[in-house]
């Protein structure tokens, strides 16, 4: 609901968030994600709806699917085959979500989707579409990219 008032009130589904405080404050942002790539379960789909951009990269150059896959096998724990079932079923929900959307993994995430889909197990069906999800194009990342510093230019320039 938090994320439904920021976005009535204007703030933009794309917003960059800086990994670091001091970047918060005016420092030069260096790392950044959007706010889809940190978004789970409803808030994906309520941020997909007011106009974020599924296949959006952040400061690595990976999408929300990317980073979705990557957290699932980051999670703290004793073994990467061990994670809690709620946390699986959160993530199946999130995946299906950004791939309803058209989301897709960057070349960089293909060799982990092996261990992801073994982390599912537990959770329900998994669709054929996280099975196979379609791969960003080279072409498109460029494209992204060069929005992206089309979008940096007018900062640059004084906001003209």
């Amino acid at each position: 609901k938090v994320v439904e008032v920021f976005l009535k009130h204007g703030q933009d589904a794309n917003v960059d968030i800086p990994h670091s405080l001091s970047e918060s404050l005016g420092g030069a942002s260096k790392k950044f994600s959007k706010a889809l790539h940190i978004a789970r379960n409803e808030v994906s789909k309520t941020l997909l709806e007011h106009g974020a951009h599924v296949n959006a990269l952040d400061s690595d150059g990976l999408t929300a699917l990317d980073r979705l896959i990557r957290s699932m096998l980051d999670y703290p724990g004793p073994s990467v085959f061990a994670r809690p079932q709620h946390l699986a079923e959160m993530h199946l929900v999130t995946a299906s979500i950004l791939l309803e959307h058209g989301g897709c993994i960057t070349h960089s995430t293909e060799n982990l989707l092996p261990s992801f889909l073994y982390t599912l197990r537990s959770a329900s069906d998994i669709p054929e579409a996280l099975r196979h999800p379609p791969q960003l194009q080279g072409q498109m990342m460029q494209m992204t990219l060069s929005q992206r510093l089309r979008s940096l230019v007018p900062s640059f320039l004084g906001g003209k």
